[in-house]
């Protein structure tokens, strides 16, 4: 298992040396998109909209979080169709879930300092003190690891389907609709992102961490993992039985 891990950690480093300008202007799109979200709310906002300049920012941020891991395997799986390389997955001894799943967890080790980064940046403009306690960063990282597991049931799908882009085009606004879901209670469990994110804003806006309410957002991020290896076994097992694994 440790070879497995340091294979598809070293993996990720290269494909992004590899690929370096590709994910470099892929950064920099992102920042032009907020950049001018937050110029158009000061802008056109006026003095009023402090608050509102800095709910936009955080709702950005936890939108580009959710898509950087929720999409990721999908495209990795398409990508890897496209290259002849998935039966090489499937032929591992370890299985193609504990690779793919070794493979995101080494993208969130590559991609984690990548969107602090970003989050320093997007708050220092938006006028949000970046001096948040750990608890925000634990959230921050459960979220992702959330999002994770609703990747591999959008992996499972593409490994049935093939071609998901307009399905993952659709899970951009839907990512969205989840932002503005009020879950109260043990609903937190059920409900992906919208959980996390009412607990990041509460935090910006200097309140107290709920300890139940994060309790139960602890348990959603492991219950929908547990849902998307389990999705994912599923299409891959009727993946076998059908013999359509590199059919494109």
């Amino acid at each position: 298992m440790i070879n497995l891990f340091k294979g598809t950690f070293l993996r990720s480093v290269t494909e992004i040396k590899r690929y370096f300008l590709n994910w470099m202007s892929s950064m920099i799109s992102m920042f032009i998109i907020y950049f001018l979200i937050i110029f158009g709310f000061k802008t056109f906002g006026g003095p009023s909209m402090g608050n509102t300049v800095q709910a936009a920012a955080l709702g950005y941020f936890t939108w580009l979080l959710m898509l950087t891991t929720m999409g990721d395997l999908s495209w990795t799986i398409m990508n890897e169709i496209n290259r002849g390389m998935i039966e090489q997955e499937f032929l591992s001894p370890y299985g193609p879930l504990a690779v793919f799943i070794f493979y995101e967890l080494s993208n969130l080790l590559m991609t984690f300092p990548i969107l602090f980064f970003m989050m320093i940046v997007m708050f220092s403009f938006a006028g949000i003190s970046i001096t948040l306690p750990v608890s925000f960063y634990i959230i921050m990282l459960l979220a992702m690891l959330q999002s994770m597991g609703m990747g591999f049931i959008l992996g499972g799908i593409t490994l049935m389907y093939k071609r998901t882009n307009a399905l993952l085009q659709l899970m951009q606004f839907a990512v969205i609709g989840f932002l503005f879901i009020s879950a109260h209670g043990w609903k937190a469990i059920f409900v992906p992102i919208a959980p996390h994110f009412a607990l990041m804003k509460d935090i910006l806006a200097g309140k107290s961490l709920d300890g139940v309410y994060f309790m139960y957002t602890i348990l959603g991020t492991i219950l929908w993992l547990l849902i998307g290896f389990t999705v994912f076994r599923f299409f891959e097992r009727k993946v076998r039985i059908s013999g359509n694994l590199s059919l494109y």
